[in-house]
């Protein structure tokens, strides 16, 4: 469990619970591009489909909205950094692949194309 979550932890089964934040952590480390509510929205209702088998009731919903929202206000750096971050590592991934850079190249102008990009 995420310590400070506040997801619905008196509608959810501490399991459920733990298995939804767990899954989000999964997604962050494989690179998923999670920054805004709506992102970890999505995901935890996509996860909690998973987990349960069922879809999440419109209260639930809402209950999963608010308590992201409050965390992510709370604790920018557990979930929103990790997603910005990622964001960044694709773009990057995404520029060397099209313009074809290989090891010497990037070494050559990586950082300061990091650089530019971060201005």
């Amino acid at each position: 469990m995420i310590n400070g979550s506040t997801l619905p932890d008196t509608i959810l089964p501490d399991d459920v619970h733990d298995q939804l934040w767990e899954r989000i952590f999964v997604r962050l480390d494989r690179g998923d591009s999670l920054i805004t509510t709506q992102d970890y929205q999505l995901a935890i209702e996509s996860e909690y489909v998973a987990v349960t088998g069922t879809s999440p009731t419109q209260t639930l919903k809402e209950l999963f909205r608010q308590a992201i929202q409050t965390f992510n206000t709370e604790h920018p750096d557990r979930l929103v950094a990790r997603g910005v971050q990622n964001s960044v590592t694709r773009a990057f991934q995404s520029g060397v692949f099209k313009l074809d850079w290989d090891p010497t190249r990037i070494e050559q102008v990586g950082e300061n194309s990091i650089e530019r990009f971060k201005t």
